[in-house]
């Protein structure tokens, strides 16, 4: 005899609604409104509430990879992928290489964390996601910019330091060459990594 046929979702249904769940309490938890970004993690305060932190990163344009914004209104859609592809284009963010780790105001005079170089493989599958939105051009301008600072540096590195001015910093860097260029005498590239 056939087995009675339970009144529970298919997985499939269960594992759907699961995923909208999570995006919901995602943009209700990490979406900055007066940023127009997602934040990229929550910590707690001194009295153990959760808090939003507020340092822009690249990581909400993986996001944009994904099909996180699909089913969602089209008015809130436009407002959450346009806030992330604006910051993601800012001056803040974007550079003559592709987009910074971390936003270039939130850079430490003292020490340059990894963060906050451009990644290859972080700026590839931003385009992706342009592309995935129907932004293609700003993922050609993306892509030709990931070629070449390749091209510039004869090579591809695993990432790629850009200062504050926006130049490209050789990663063959002598400690002559980056004293002149960070203001002081340092072994080498003042940096938490060597690409």
């Amino acid at each position: 005899p056939p087995a009675a046929r339970s009144s529970e979702p298919l997985l499939p249904e269960r594992l759907l609604a699961r995923s909208r769940a999570i995006r919901d309490a995602t943009i209700t938890h990490f979406w900055l409104p007066e940023q127009r970004y997602f934040a990229h993690a929550i910590e707690r305060d001194a009295e153990g509430r959760p808090r939003p932190l507020r340092a822009l990163q690249s990581n909400a344009g993986w996001m944009l990879a994904t099909s996180f914004f699909d089913e969602l209104p089209e008015e809130q859609r436009a407002a959450l992928v346009g806030g992330v592809v604006r910051t993601l284009f800012s001056a803040d963010m974007l550079t003559v290489a592709g987009i910074r780790g971390r936003a270039l105001s939130q850079h430490n005079p003292g020490f340059r964390s990894y963060h906050e170089n451009v990644w290859p493989f972080d700026s590839a599958i931003i385009a992706r996601g342009l592309r995935h939105h129907g932004l293609d051009e700003l993922a050609d301008q993306l892509e030709a910019r990931l070629l070449n600072v390749a091209n510039m540096l004869g090579g591809a590195f695993e990432f790629v330091t850009v200062d504050g001015d926006g130049r490209v910093v050789d990663p063959r860097l002598s400690a002559v060459s980056a004293g002149r260029l960070f203001g002081r005498s340092v072994p080498g590239l003042p940096t938490e990594m060597v690409p």
